[in-house]
């Protein structure tokens, strides 16, 4: 939904491997305490929570936005540009064995690679550094790189046309939406379920290094929509 309430259209989850509805009643027991059997004699509905569980294998940044608690994915836009003297790595700690990170993706490693600058003599690629991934803008100074801790290392480098989506994850406290399921069963019941506002949350892990394949759990509870669905205030389940 928006801030106004109003539904903006369905986002398909892709891939689930499971989708759980369950009612879970708490219920307020009467005991006898006229003899030592101390027997139920009356049991009553307390509190009924309708909730919901949700695993997915789709990993597109729209279905991540959900599964992360993210207020929406943005998009990051590279354009080409050339990069001069940018500071790389400060001076005063030793660069030899380890990565440092340009200020900027997508970089030109092909036409023009970055040249890196140490005392005003120009390191050797794929000697002194070695630039790992191009993508990212990692560059590796091996043990036994020339560059010195004394004075920084500067970049200068030509970056790319390219764009990646993004998703801060975290920031939002649970996803507020409606839950359409529709069936495609190989055998048995077509069982069709529409959830009118529900809240959604992640539940479990997200496995980014992982032997089998990857997946986001969602949990979630239905919430009462009783002054548009009178009749069916949590769900309905349609019969096909």
């Amino acid at each position: 939904f928006d801030a106004n309430g109003n539904l903006t259209g369905y986002l398909p989850f892709g891939n689930c491997t499971k989708l759980e509805l369950a009612n879970k009643d708490e219920r307020a027991n009467l005991f006898q305490s006229l003899n030592k059997s101390a027997s139920l004699i009356a049991s009553g509905l307390k509190k009924r929570t309708v909730s919901l569980s949700i695993v997915g294998t789709e990993f597109n940044s729209s279905v991540m936005a959900i599964a992360m608690m993210s207020s929406g994915k943005t998009t990051l836009v590279g354009a080409v540009a050339v990069i001069t003297a940018e500071v790389l790595a400060p001076a005063g700690p030793p660069k030899n064995g380890k990565y440092y990170a340009l200020l900027n993706r997508n970089i030109d490693n092909v036409t023009t690679p970055p040249v890196l600058t140490n005392n005003a003599v120009t390191l050797v690629a794929g000697t002194d550094h070695i630039v790992v991934d191009p993508i990212e803008g990692l560059i590796y100074f091996p043990t036994t790189t020339s560059a010195d801790s004394i004075h920084s290392v500067t970049a200068t480098y030509h970056t790319l046309v390219a764009s990646n989506d993004q998703v801060a994850g975290a920031v939002v406290p649970q996803q507020l939406g409606r839950l359409r399921f529709v069936p495609d069963p190989t055998d048995g019941q077509k069982l069709g379920v529409e959830v009118w506002r529900v809240n959604l949350y992640p539940a479990g892990q997200l496995g980014l290094i992982a032997d089998d394949y990857g997946n986001w759990t969602l949990d979630g509870e239905s919430l009462d929509d009783t002054s548009n669905h009178p009749l069916s205030p949590y769900y309905l389940q349609t019969f096909y």
